[in-house]
């Protein structure tokens, strides 16, 4: 079971792509109630119910894996780093919150727009969640990685650094701070990108799937008795909330939080297996030399413990 308490997932860029998919249709559920888009994306990325934790192999996971027990006991940490640690990171939710907030687009130009307007502004709206959700994560992250370097050790952080390249995997490689190490000719570098772009579209299907489920529509939302989609739209453009999770008043649908969480759960798994493939993929990508210095890189070989987030 995924831990509920994580405090922020480096799945976010592609939870935030899915938000937008059903985003207008919710909108307009509320009757033009104004919602706080950003909170409610900054609520979830910091780990309320059904957090998850999909990799994103362009992004650092250290912030995220010195929260892992057996990380913990592979860098030996002590007492008083455990509780440095604790304090650095409930300062990361704050500033995490904050940095989602000021990214996040306003839903509500979308209300009076026709649907070809609509369209348009959406998706340039989707592309300025993508532009300041990842900007959020990379500012939030670059500020963990200063204050990690302050409480532990220099050995500790080189391990931890290992660790997360052998947690992300090859495609660790498209970050341009690990990616500049190996000399990647043109060709090579747009080899990566490739895959990195089958990965990015895979991880954003399975994540709007699971979203629109929750939300009441699209293809992630159950099968009624008679084969139509629980949670499908008709024409109407009224959203039918699944079983799991009727509407309060006003007509708003509610996450069902078990219901979340299996979703998520089952879009991990299988992000999880495409992506394990493109690191396999990847490495064929490297000359002798390159393969050589990504085992140096990784070091020695660390078997995470399932269920420890």
């Amino acid at each position: 079971m995924m831990n509920r308490h994580n405090l922020l997932s480096i799945a976010a860029l592609g939870a935030v792509l899915s938000l937008l998919v059903v985003a207008p249709r919710a909108e307009a559920q509320r009757g033009g109630r104004n919602g706080n888009n950003g909170n409610m994306m900054g609520g979830m990325m910091m780990g309320g119910p059904g957090g998850f934790r999909m990799v994103e192999p362009t992004v650092s996971n250290t912030s995220q894996l010195i929260k892992r027990p057996d990380v913990q006991t592979e860098l030996v940490l002590s007492g008083r780093q455990r509780e440095q640690l604790v304090e650095v990171q409930q300062g990361m939710v704050t500033d995490m919150s904050k940095r989602v907030r000021e990214n996040m687009p306003d839903f509500r130009k979308l209300r009076n727009m026709s649907p070809e307007d609509r369209q348009v502004e959406q998706e340039k709206m989707r592309q300025q969640a993508q532009d300041g959700v990842q900007s959020a994560m990379s500012g939030a992250t670059s500020e963990m990685d200063k204050k990690l370097m302050t409480i532990l050790s220099p050995g500790q952080m080189k391990r931890l650094r290992e660790l997360d390249l052998q947690w992300r995997g090859t495609l660790a490689v498209g970050d341009k701070t690990v990616g500049e190490k190996f000399a990647f000719t043109s060709e090579q570098t747009q080899q990566v990108q490739q895959l990195l772009g089958e990965y990015t579209k895979e991880r954003n299907d399975a994540m709007s799937s699971a979203f629109s489920g929750m939300m009441g529509g699209g293809r992630g939302g159950r099968r009624g008795a008679n084969g139509a989609g629980a949670g499908t739209t008709p024409a109407d453009g009224t959203a039918t909330p699944t079983p799991s999770t009727p509407p309060a008043a006003g007509g708003r649908p509610q996450f069902d939080p078990a219901d979340m969480e299996k979703r998520m759960t089952e879009a991990q798994a299988s992000t999880d297996k495409v992506r394990l493939k493109l690191n396999e993929k990847a490495l064929e990508i490297f000359t002798p030399g390159q393969l050589a210095l990504w085992k140096t890189m990784n070091g020695k070989k660390f078997v995470f413990r399932k269920n420890e987030q």
